[in-house]
């Protein structure tokens, strides 16, 4: 059966050219499909179809009405989906942008307070000055601040 799908499924865009398709049964038991007769091939007929008996594939009509107005609303409903997304990308970018100024103003504060540390430690180095310089290391490191 599988192969007969095979074959079919190979075959029947080349039937588009084709005057009938002939089903045929050999005499080992096996299918046939053709263009030609069953009696070339030395078989029996099975079935016979005619081009005008296959369903198109396309569906040919169009739409009725009411799959139109389906449609209609299924693309309206889409359209508002679609605009809902964009607006809730647009305050997700809003979000993030702020986030980002507010991140690079903590950074830059977070720099300065090493600067100043730093600068400390050169007059009088303390066990408190070396966990604040930790601390705010590891802070800059969190947040990924770009070191100036």
């Amino acid at each position: 059966m599988n192969k007969l799908f095979l074959f079919l499924s190979i075959f029947v865009p080349v039937l588009a050219h084709a005057q009938s398709v002939y089903y045929c049964k050999d005499g080992a038991g096996r299918q046939i499909v053709t263009d030609q007769p069953c009696s070339v091939h030395g078989s029996s007929t099975v079935q016979v179809r005619q081009p005008n008996s296959y369903v198109p594939l396309s569906g040919g009509g169009g739409l009725t009405d009411a799959e139109r107005n389906t449609a209609a609303q299924y693309k309206q409903r889409d359209a508002l989906e679609d605009a809902n997304i964009q607006v809730q990308r647009q305050q997700a970018r809003q979000v993030v942008n702020q986030q980002a100024v507010q991140n690079d103003a903590r950074c830059r504060q977070l720099e300065n307070d090493r600067v100043s540390i730093k600068n400390q430690q050169r007059q009088n180095s303390t066990d408190w000055l070396s966990e604040r310089l930790r601390l705010v290391n590891d802070e800059i490191y969190r947040l990924n601040c770009k070191t100036m």
